[in-house]
C-alpha cells in the first residue's frame, strides 16, 4: 500500500539536519537570552538556515515521491 519513498538516504539526512538545527536553535537562542552577543545571534541564524535546508530536502523528497515521473518525448 502506498509508494516507496524516493530516497531513504535523503530522508535520513533531512531527519538529522532538522534535529541538529532544532537543538542548535534552542541552545543558542537560550544562551542569547541570558548573555546577549552577536555571535550567538549569528549561530541562531545559521541553525535556522539548517532548518530551512531540511525543509527543502523534505519538500524535494516528497515531490519526487508523489509526482509521477516526467516522460521524455521521442
Amino acid at each position: 500500500m502506498g509508494r516507496q519513498m524516493y530516497s531513504k538516504k535523503l530522508g535520513e539526512a533531512q531527519f538529522w539536519i532538522a534535529n541538529i538545527g532544532l537543538v542548535a536553535m534552542l541552545v543558542f537562542y537560550t544562551l542569547n537570552v541570558y548573555r546577549p552577543s552577536d555571535t550567538l545571534v549569528a549561530a541562531t541564524v545559521l541553525a535556522g538556515a539548517l532548518e530551512m535546508v531540511s525543509i527543502l530536502l523534505f519538500f524535494y523528497n516528497m515531490l519526487k515521491t508523489l509526482l509521477p515521473p516526467v516522460e521524455q518525448p521521442g
